[in-house]
């Protein structure tokens, strides 16, 4: 069968395109959804994609066949167990082993979290990228936090209706009082919301390095999702947005004007931020600021009073008390200290250098901008719970596949083009 329709594959089966849908509507749902206790269809809509590339595997394998021209290798398989079933179980085994009074109520939801990683092969195996689905889906969390600014300018009774509902969903938290940096904007947090961080830096690079066509629309988005950041009134949010947009500018003006020069407004802006907005997003006075002191006291006397946690953790749905709440909790914003609590030193130092190879990755394929995106969207991570739920697996697994595929795209270039020959910018294109 002779390749055919765009990116030169093969006609798509329906079961194929299901997939394809389904992997869409799941993210839709993560992003609308985290929590899963608002439409209660996270798990169903996962088990419908893994069912239906399950039962292309084995039934339509002659016809997906000709859809795609290699296997997934072992390492991939090798990868995407370890991490999806191996792991989880260990720990949850520990933490039902050391479960007391004060463990959570959800004694598989580590189990549940890690699971989403098994997208892996099905994003692999089906060529779907991901990360062009969560860049082009989170504009649905951009219009979530223009909505509800929104809707606190235009009536008080309807905001303080959506809060409730909202933080009774755990879905978010809005303080229209709060005052980040001294703008008066307030804290309109939906929980997906540092997502945006991914199309902020892709069209971020495109104003600054793209088609000249392209630079207007890019610009305009950068403005959009931007905007969305800064009324996030998130910290971490606001602080990686301007990192990536520094950084762009700075790379832009060094193409144009030279090495001095960059360095030079560098070493001003560096020193503008550390002058203006550094005291004020540090200041252990701010509350929020002064809880995460409190979960960092209270993880230094956990690791002081029980050293063996160091070794092999506490487990899954284990708790622990905090200062920062002044109770006892199964995790806090503190993501990489909890990482330590729950699997000990030397699995979390292993979690974290899986997490640093595929930044790598991304860097050295080319992927700039979202290997940037996703450097940011981990630095965010250490003062917010986004890496321990689905949402969070399912950004690593897009990250990992976007490598993989600019690595593919990378070869083939080297195959068309011979490997001494010049050939074009590198790019993937987007199936979404």
């Amino acid at each position: 069968m002779k390749p055919s329709g765009r990116n030169g594959f093969a006609r798509r089966t329906p079961t194929g395109l299901m997939v394809r849908g389904c992997v869409v509507l799941l993210v839709i749902v993560l992003l609308i959804d985290p929590s899963d206790m608002m439409l209660h269809l996270k798990m169903p809509f996962f088990a419908l994609v893994m069912l239906l590339w399950l039962y292309r595997q084995v039934w339509v394998s002659s016809q997906i066949r000709r859809e795609r021209d290699r296997r997934l290798n072992r390492s991939v398989w090798i990868a995407t167990l370890v991490v999806a079933l191996v792991i989880p179980s260990i720990w949850t085994l520990i933490g039902i082993i050391s479960a007391n009074v004060h463990s959570g109520d959800t004694p598989f939801g580590l189990l549940k979290t890690f699971l989403f990683f098994l997208i892996v092969p099905v994003l692999i195996s089906e060529r779907i990228d991901l990360m062009a689905i969560i860049e082009k889906s989170s504009v649905l969390v951009a219009v979530i936090t223009f909505l509800l600014v929104a809707a606190s300018l235009i009536s008080p009774q309807l905001l303080i209706g959506l809060l409730f509902f909202i933080m009774d969903h755990r879905n978010g938290i809005i303080t229209p009082d709060r005052n980040v940096f001294g703008l008066g904007l307030g804290e309109f947090y939906y929980s997906t919301c540092p997502i945006m961080i991914f199309p902020f830096s892709r069209h971020c690079w495109t104003m600054m390095e793209g088609r000249a066509g392209c630079r207007i629309g890019a610009a305009t988005l950068c403005v959009f999702f931007g905007s969305a950041l800064l009324l996030t009134g998130a910290r971490a949010n606001i602080l990686a947005a301007l990192c990536l947009l520094f950084f762009f500018v700075l790379r832009r003006i060094r193409k144009s004007a030279g090495w001095a020069t960059a360095l030079m407004i560098g070493v001003l802006m560096v020193t503008a931020a550390a002058v203006t907005v550094v005291p004020r997003a540090v200041n252990p006075r701010e509350g929020s600021n002064a809880i995460k002191l409190g979960h960092i006291h209270s993880y230094e006397e956990e690791f002081n009073e029980r050293p063996s946690v160091l070794l092999w953790g506490e487990g899954a749905n284990s708790a622990f008390y905090s200062e920062g709440f002044k109770a006892w909790t199964t995790v806090t914003e503190v993501t990489y200290l909890e990482l330590v609590r729950i699997f000990g030193l030397p699995m979390a130092a292993l979690l974290c250098a899986g997490l640093v190879w595929v930044a790598s990755r991304l860097f050295i394929r080319g992927a700039l901008a979202t290997g940037l995106a996703f450097v940011a969207y981990l630095g965010i991570a250490s003062s917010n719970p986004l890496l321990l739920n689905s949402m969070g697996f399912l950004v690593v697994g897009a990250a990992y596949v976007h490598a993989q595929r600019c690595a593919e795209a990378e070869r083939q270039q080297n195959t068309e083009h011979g490997v001494w020959a010049k050939a074009p910018p590198l790019s993937v294109a987007s199936d979404f």
